[in-house]
């Protein structure tokens, strides 16, 4: 949409984009290459906070820019706060010599350090900062003190290199008015798919601390926005049934005369019944929400377009539990949960699949590997040779999960399969959502539900979750192959032996059972006859791959 071409060099650690001559804010001003890269700037800006920031990490100097400053800061400690390093230091003093366990992950000031992780080297660094090792002696715990002042030197200078090139000769650079080079930390196979995302949007130059006569407040309606519609109203606190925003087609867009509807209206519906009511009445063109239990009724309804979206459902299971260190009752786990049974039981489920593996089947390209089926004889045995035949001495196991009917639902159903087909002691926990999140970062669980929602239509955003270096990886699990492999395929072209290390990869994951998929989510919503370009179509049964479940407005129209 805003650059007319661009071109991969040849090793894919450098992207140069030339931007369309007629590209335009909707106040009819061009969009430049300096904006880009300052838009890119600002994104990444530790000061403004941007949550989804690290999706754009695998830039040049980005991670620097970003998170280095502020590892830097927890390690070494800031506004009389001890630091990582001065925690560390006291605990060893009060040890007086003694070996001691220390886990590293569960200790104050860690999580802007794990931000950096991949910055981290050597292995006794990487135990520490991963949770792999928490048990220290006096004189490895002296070399663990050493290395991580090492560390935060490091990470201070990577921090002021970035925040004076990152965006000017560093990362994004303007080479001139309309040509845009991005440079890589390491090559990405889907860098297109990151650039589409909102953090990477460019913003206007008001945003950005320039232009006098910009409005002080770009998100006004006024406000110069990009793209084939503008706003020209918007309400963040409507009335119930009142509207939220209004678009109308932007006559300044570069492609205006291939965007056919000319306004698009927002309403706002609390209520899930009102919103199928008012649909049912063509008061309501195109709605996502309704009664969960309605939807069997409604699965013959040409109105219904269903999609397999790219968000699995699984269980995490915390490796260093006691009751889940040996692998064979993970898989044993794994295999004794009938997920057919709990999608036909459950109510308001039934658009869901069960799920093997952790990467949705229904992404292009990728053929996953077998999963673990349902085999409860087979897990059993399992069981019984990691020495707990019946559950017999089994620790208790607990599974979280965060308060929600619908995950109570699948904890619930979960707890009484592992009770009857393994015999083990199995209960639930549910807890409001910032302390689940607390619960899941520090590993006080057992078994944890989790959820992941696509990015990008690629295996590695799955996968990666799981990686020594993950943010995401709970399950106290990491394998070095499994790394090398995601590593290997993050240097690849070549689609189809791309795919393969892939599946490779998830095979190791599979075997070694850190999680525990559940089902791939079924997304729908309802379309009125007279919406055309709608990406998903109604055909009764059949399960259409829009897996991101995107639907540009550039693409929709009325026909009435």
């Amino acid at each position: 949409g805003l650059a007319s071409s661009w071109v991969r060099a040849e090793d894919g650690r450098s992207w140069t984009f030339t931007l369309r001559q007629e590209a335009r804010w909707s106040n009819g001003r061009s969009v430049t290459a300096a904006q880009v890269a300052a838009s890119m700037r600002r994104a990444l800006d530790p000061a403004v906070g941007s949550e989804y920031a690290y999706m754009l990490h695998v830039i040049a100097g980005a991670r620097g820019w970003n998170a280095h400053g502020k590892a830097a800061a927890a390690l070494r400690g800031q506004s009389r706060e001890p630091g990582l390093i001065e925690r560390l230091r006291m605990l060893h003093r009060s040890a007086g010599g003694r070996p001691q366990r220390i886990d590293v992950r569960r200790l104050p000031s860690t999580e802007p350090v794990l931000e950096a992780l991949e910055a981290a080297k050597g292995p006794r660094l990487r135990e520490a900062l991963t949770g792999r090792r928490v048990r220290w002696t006096p004189s490895e715990l002296e070399g663990l003190l050493t290395d991580l002042e090492r560390f935060a030197e490091h990470l201070q200078w990577s921090h002021t290199k970035a925040r004076t090139e990152f965006g000017r000769s560093l990362g994004v650079v303007a080479i001139d008015a309309r040509t845009v080079r991005i440079d890589l930390a390491r090559p990405h196979p889907r860098l297109l798919d990151v650039l589409a995302l909102p953090v990477a949007a460019v913003v206007p130059p008001a945003a950005l601390g320039g232009g006098r006569d910009e409005s002080p407040w770009w998100a006004e309606v006024d406000a110069p926005v990009t793209g084939p519609y503008r706003l020209v109203r918007f309400d963040p606190r409507p009335k119930a049934g009142g509207l939220i925003a209004e678009l109308r087609r932007n006559d300044v867009y570069w492609d205006a005369a291939s965007v056919r509807q000319p306004r698009f209206a927002f309403v706002s519906v609390a209520d899930p019944y009102d919103s199928l009511n008012r649909f049912t009445k063509k008061q309501l063109d195109w709605v996502s929400d309704w009664p969960r239990e309605v939807t069997p009724a409604l699965r013959k309804a040409p109105e219904l377009r269903v999609a397999e979206a790219a968000i699995v459902y699984y269980f995490v299971l915390n490796c260093a539990h006691p009751a889940l260190r040996d692998v064979r009752v993970r898989r044993a786990l794994a295999m004794s949960l009938d997920r057919k049974a709990m999608l036909r039981e459950l109510r308001g489920f039934k658009l869901h699949r069960p799920a093997e593996t952790l990467v949705p089947a229904s992404l292009p390209g990728y053929v996953p590997p077998p999963g673990l089926p349902f085999d409860p004889e087979g897990a059993r045995e399992l069981l019984a040779a990691a020495g707990h035949p019946g559950g017999k001495g089994l620790p208790p196991i607990q599974i979280l999960y965060n308060t929600n009917q619908a995950h109570y639902e699948v904890a619930r159903f979960t707890a009484a399969q592992w009770r009857s087909h393994l015999g083990v002691d199995v209960t639930t926990r549910n807890e409001e959502w910032s302390l689940y999140l607390d619960s899941r970062r520090e590993g006080r669980f057992a078994a944890c539900r989790a959820g992941w929602i696509s990015d990008y239509a690629d295996a590695t955003d799955f996968l990666d979750l799981f990686t020594g270096t993950s943010l995401q990886n709970h399950s106290r699990w990491s394998d070095p192959r499994f790394d090398a492999l995601l590593a290997e395929a993050r240097e690849m072209h070549e689609s189809r032996p791309r795919a393969r290390l892939l599946a490779n990869a998830e095979k190791l994951l599979l075997e070694s059972a850190p999680c525990v998929p559940v089902y791939w989510y079924g997304v729908a919503d309802l379309v009125q006859s007279w919406v055309k370009g709608f990406r998903t179509r109604a055909d009764g049964d059949t399960v259409i791959h829009n897996t991101l479940s995107r639907h540009p407005l550039r693409g929709l129209w009325i026909e009435r």
